[in-house]
């Protein structure tokens, strides 16, 4: 996916215009505003103005989209649909890819953004041409090929918490023909901003790198490009745990502390590893390209957490802190086969076949303070093929019609070894096969050369799965949704606004939730959801080196039929409510897990309103350019848990940055800051081991950056 040279570096009679945005939402270069998908895409420049150094911080400038991270794993939710289900072996309904290659494990989907070109977010099920699990969107990640010209650059900063960071590229041909890049990205962060009163020591103190290498080889019809990636992360969040507001932890003593106060037994370790290679080959026959992509990624990940978010005996309660030392590893081969028809024809076509092979590991060893509880070691195997295809007609000079078609095969199998012993419930299987086909219907519609409608009909589906925490518990069904939607994207004043609307209906049937159950995380299947709603984009070049961009979502997202939902109400509880059932308590701190009807509770991370909207200013001088930016994005709230009872209050996001260019384009200094409204937004929030806890997100942080163009 690429875009076009960004205004601020076309010609003078370009300059108020908005540049032309390329995206490949459908496998093939088109541009944005011609494709009937509701899609935001930001661009590289975009991302360096305001900090945007990670996938997580993405959330900001998507209304809607939340991607908090938990343990050494990312969940993402949009429009309702999402993922709070982070073991190994789990995967996003929210697909993420870098470079066409899907990232299976959700601990892949939160790292570094290294030598970014565009990132693009698909809004609703794209699991025709995607299919793998992206049934409520996808986030594709795009970076820079290899350059033919020499090409080198670096950057340094420095900010708050005495943080280091680093960005170097060289890029250029290294022979006829074939061109070679290589990036890095890196950062320290020598004091953490997390406080443990128990320990005395601060927390989520940083070490991380990226490194990219990617080879380009173009000789005539036939194309190849080698991708090789590896990203190191020491000490991210994952690692805290702190007792949510308002609530006493189960050991009777432990509230919440502040923010960035907790009271934990052990300064748990979280660090990942990660690498992925691909090789992409394609070949041009009379205007058919025939592509393979073929990948391997691999993930490590280690943490030691205080699940129970307190420091265990002694205590009124007499209650020991659960502390799991955990590891998780994945290995993913993909292979997908392309052949795809000329974009200038009537009709185009694309299809092709997706081969996925995974093995996911955990690995725990639980402990209550210092005594062995428990352990396991299970293996989870993957193995997924799938065929596609889809055809856009035009049926009429400004009318298209697109088809398209899939047939997905998943089998899972599990196995492994706990201690105590798990006796085999011949009852519960221990592998299973989840066959679907998925499909999407659209048409559109262009008015006039700026203006289009488009309506469209899909079917998503996410493979039903296994917990990898526990043996003999049943496996979770697959998840489908049906999702109606209708839009219009338009070019208006001369292309000078950019306005994109879309509304949707999602019927959400199955959802796969998580549920504690003792020290077991389980998969589930709620029953149903209706999901609606609609967003708005806008994008402005005022004149003068000024422009605006915004949008705004309105989400009316509820389960419709939970008649069996899990509900964890603070303890002592000397009634059980009406419509529940489950046990009394006269214990003072910690929850009681009753099963509830859940229906007509809010959907998780849900807002009802979200909105951004960030101002652009350029001005050049004879001394260099001064480019200011500033951003808002706000959120009205949202649960964390099905049965409603952890929030995340309203908030504003808000960040700024002022860069000075040179002339010659060859130096440059920013001042920039990310959360300067100082927002207490969590990372995540959870019913923990008898405790409602908490992890804290980013705080206010602020800094500068130094960068150098050598050539």
């Amino acid at each position: 996916m690429t875009t076009a040279a960004p205004a601020w570096a076309q010609p003078a009679e370009e300059a108020e215009r908005l540049g032309e945005i390329v995206v490949t939402a459908q496998k093939r270069s088109e541009n944005l505003q011609t494709v009937p998908i509701a899609i935001t895409a930001i661009p590289a420049e975009r991302l360096e103005r305001q900090a945007v150094t990670n996938t997580a911080d993405l959330a900001r400038y998507v209304p809607g989209l939340l991607i908090g991270k938990s343990l050494f794993a990312g969940q993402t939710y949009f429009r309702g649909i999402g993922q709070g289900i982070t073991i190994p072996g789990a995967e996003s309904p929210i697909a993420t890819y870098i470079d066409g290659i899907y990232l299976a494990a959700p601990s892949l989907a939160v790292f570094d953004l290294n030598n970014v070109e565009q990132v693009a977010v698909l809004k609703g099920p794209q699991s025709t041409l995607f299919g793998r699990n992206a049934t409520g969107g996808l986030i594709q990640i795009t970076t820079r090929a290899p350059s033919d010209t020499p090409a080198a650059r670096a950057e340094i900063g420095y900010g708050r918490f005495a943080t280091l960071t680093g960005k170097a590229l060289l890029s250029g041909p290294v022979a006829p023909d074939l061109a070679a890049s290589l990036s890095f990205t890196g950062k320290h962060r020598a004091h953490g901003p997390v406080f443990n009163r128990f320990t005395g020591r601060h927390l989520l103190d940083e070490k991380s790198w990226s490194l990219q290498n990617r080879w380009r080889w173009t000789p005539g019809a036939l194309t190849a490009d080698l991708n090789l990636i590896h990203g190191d992360y020491r000490n991210l969040p994952g690692s805290v745990a702190g007792i949510f507001p308002g609530h006493l932890a189960q050991d009777g003593a432990t509230r919440y502390l502040g923010y960035r106060t907790v009271s934990n037994r052990v300064d748990g370790p979280n660090a990942t590893r990660s690498s992925i290679a691909s090789l992409k080959t394609g070949y041009v026959l009379d205007g058919v390209t025939v592509s393979n992509q073929i990948a391997y990624a691999h993930f490590r990940g280690k943490s030691v957490i205080d699940q129970s978010g307190t420091a265990g005996r002694p205590n009124p309660n007499n209650v020991a802190a659960f502390l799991p030392d955990a590891i998780g590893t994945s290995r993913t081969w993909t292979d997908e086969l392309q052949l795809q028809t000329p974009t200038d024809r009537w009709l185009q076509a694309t299809a092709g076949a997706f081969y996925l092979h995974n093995v996911s590991l955990a690995r725990a060893t639980n402990r209550f303070d210092e005594t062995f509880f428990s352990s396991y070691r299970i293996r989870l195997e993957t193995e997924s093929i799938s065929a596609f295809g889809q055809i856009t007609a035009a049926i009429a000079d400004p009318t298209r019609i697109t088809l398209g078609l899939r047939y997905t095969s998943d089998r899972r199998a599990i196995s492994g070894t706990t201690v105590p012993a798990t006796v085999p419930n011949p009852a519960i299987p221990t592998h299973k096969t989840w066959s679907r086909p998925t499909w999407r219907a659209a048409i559109d519609h262009r008015f006039t050369p700026e203006v289009m409608a488009y309506a469209s009909w899909t079917r998503g589906f996410r493979s039903g799965s296994f917990t990898t925490t526990a043996l003999n518990i049943p496996p979770a069904a697959p998840e489908t949704v049906d999702a109606y939607e209708a839009g219009v994207k338009s070019e208006l004043w001369d292309r000078r606004i950019r306005f994109n609307l879309t509304g949707f209906v999602y019927d959400y049937r199955d959802i796969q939730l998580r549920a504690l159950r003792g020290t077991v995380v389980d998969i589930f299947n709620a029953a149903r959801a209706r999901i609606h709603g609609g967003e708005a984009e806008v994008e402005a070049a005022l004149g003068g080196g000024l422009r605006l961009t915004g949008g705004v979502q309105l989400l009316d997202a509820t389960y419709r039929d939970f008649p069996n939902g899990v509900a964890n109400v603070p303890s002592p509880l000397p009634v059980v409510p009406a419509g529940c059932t489950g046990p009394r308590s006269p214990v003072n701190g910690g929850v009681v897990r009753l099963i509830c009807d859940l229906s007509g509770n809010r959907m998780v991370k849900s807002p009802k309103f979200s909105a951004n909207a960030a101002i652009d200013y350029e001005r050049s001088f004879g001394w260099g350019t001064i480019l200011l930016s500033i951003a808002d994005s706000y959120s009205s709230g949202y649960y964390f848990e099905p049965d409603n009872r952890l929030r995340q209050p309203a908030y504003h996001w808000v960040d700024a940055s002022i860069r000075w260019r040179s002339p010659d384009r060859r130096w440059s200094a920013s001042l920039w800051g990310t959360n300067l409204a100082n927002e207490r937004v969590y990372d995540s929030a959870l019913t923990g081991i008898g405790s409602y806890i908490y992890r804290p997100g980013s705080p206010v942080s602020y800094g500068v950056t130094m960068g150098v163009a050598l050539f």
